[in-house]
């Protein structure tokens, strides 16, 4: 019963987020990004919240590959 919206382009985001922020109550956006994509914050793949990444790391670091990922 939660109203909701998928995106899974760009040039749809900004009406998504409108369409989120306008509507009255609990509303899921979920928005779909490439696999290589880097969003920030995030949570690693077999992390918790505590292990949260909150900006992409310098060009001399790299992400460590998550274990258990493709």
């Amino acid at each position: 019963g939660v109203e909701s919206e998928r995106v899974s382009e760009r040039d749809g985001l900004q009406q998504a987020i409108k369409n989120m922020l306008d509507h009255d109550g609990p509303y899921l956006l979920e928005v779909m990004v490439e696999k290589e994509d880097n969003v920030f914050p995030m949570i690693p793949a077999g992390k918790s919240a505590y292990q949260m990444i909150i900006e992409p790391p310098s060009k001399d670091q790299k992400l460590e590959k998550p274990t258990g990922s493709t």
